[in-house]
């Protein structure tokens, strides 16, 4: 399966959200709740590390049986961390991938895939 591309922006210093419903080919949503996955930033595609990683052991990433059954999440902690030097980025690369709890191996599907945008805060603590 082909991710889908769609690419966020991200307001530093506001909590941050994804929600995506993934629906089965009858167009109900799907039981996501034995799910797991993992969405990381990096700065470009071939970085060394990861600039935030968020997974549903941490709270950042949350599966459900109801619509939005993907939930995608950073605080406003979180969003202010990014080290973007009070810059603009426009040219982050992300990428989400779920699987079955416990089949990995076997179950991973890379969802959604893009660039990320990043706006630096106007308001800042002196």
């Amino acid at each position: 399966m082909k991710p889908t591309k769609y690419d966020i922006y991200v307001y530093q210093g506001a909590s941050w959200s994804l929600e995506l419903t993934f629906k089965d080919a009858n167009g109900d949503t799907v039981d996501l709740s034995g799910y797991d996955g993992v969405f990381a930033i990096r700065q470009y595609l071939e970085a060394d590390s990861e600039i935030i990683r968020l997974d549903g052991a941490g709270g950042g990433v949350v599966f459900s049986s109801t619509a939005p059954n993907i939930v995608i999440r950073m605080t406003d902690e979180e969003t202010l961390a990014l080290p973007t030097e009070l810059e603009k980025i426009t040219d982050w690369v992300y990428e989400f991938r779920m699987y079955e709890d416990g089949n990995e191996d076997y179950t991973t599907v890379r969802l959604i895939e893009g660039e990320v945008n990043v706006y630096p805060p106007v308001a800042r603590d002196a």
